[in-house]
């Protein structure tokens, strides 16, 4: 029978990372089998493993993944407290037989649609979502306005935009969309997920979004979707790979007396500062 830390069991099946699992299991909030417990154990495939409130955390399996065409108007969370609708409230996501949870890989904005990845492990959601990793998201917007190409040559270099520094981003223009009023497509590509990132890059590039859709997410796209629609898509091999690389990594750091990798040498290339009217 196969083993595992309580709090690998707890990281994989819910929206907690090890370190947090960890925390938790020390502040006595979680019981295995009914009983809370402060150490963080050894559990199986049978063990009951609840959060402090009665929230079952489920047992481990293969990770699953899931894609799915996020509509206009909704939130990427699991609760809004001004009422807004989410894409975990019914009408929404469709629920999958046999999981009670899905984890979403980063969010969307209430106004952007597109290709939102969800997973049943935590650790794949995690290292999908962080900028480290540098997966690539596409997107396209339709604009209104004239593009600064100064500013576009800064982006892709990576820039400061209100005191926030991004990572290279690039747009790319379609002109055959173009039209008399100065609006036309454009393809937007990075490899992080800020805070209205795109819309932040096109605003300070003088141009106003009207429609923002992800169109892909690594190796994983919109094709064959419509809006609202959920598809389950194989975890491939390299991915699987660097997810176990990347757990690897992190239990390294969480070790007492480890140096975490030094100080990283501070870069000549200071990133562009790009002041917004």
């Amino acid at each position: 029978m196969c083993l595992w830390r309580l709090s690998k069991r707890i990281a994989h099946g819910s929206r907690w990372s090890r370190r947090q699992a960890l925390d938790l299991i020390r502040k006595g909030k979680i019981s295995v089998d009914g009983s809370i417990t402060e150490d963080n154990i050894m559990v199986g495939p049978s063990s009951i493993v609840t959060l402090e409130g009665g929230t079952v955390i489920r047992a481990l399996t293969e990770p699953r993944l899931f894609r799915y065409f996020k509509p206009d108007g909704v939130l990427v969370t699991n609760h809004d407290p001004a009422g807004r609708p989410t894409v975990f409230d019914p009408g929404y996501i469709p629920q999958v037989e046999d999981i009670s949870r899905l984890i979403a890989v980063g969010r969307l904005d209430f106004n952007t649609e597109g290709l939102l990845l969800l997973s049943t492990c935590g650790e794949t959601a995690r290292y999908l979502e962080r900028p480290s990793s540098g997966i690539e998201r596409i997107y396209v917007a339709w604009v209104s306005g004239v593009l600064d190409g100064e500013v576009m040559k800064a982006l892709a270099s990576g820039a400061v935009i209100e005191g926030v520094r991004y990572r290279p981003i690039n747009i790319e223009q379609d002109t055959a969309s173009a039209s008399a009023s100065h609006k036309r497509w454009v393809r937007v590509s990075l490899a992080e997920g800020k805070n209205r990132e795109v819309r932040k890059a096109l605003a300070a590039a003088g141009v106003k979004v009207m429609r923002l859709v992800r169109l892909s997410y690594g190796p994983y796209d919109l094709d064959g979707l419509e809006p609202n629609e959920l598809d389950e898509v194989a975890i491939t091999a390299e991915l699987k790979r660097a997810v176990t690389e990347q757990k690897a990594l992190d239990s390294d750091k969480q070790r007492p007396g480890d140096d975490a990798g030094g100080t990283q040498a501070p870069s000549n290339d200071a990133p562009k500062r790009i002041v917004m009217d």
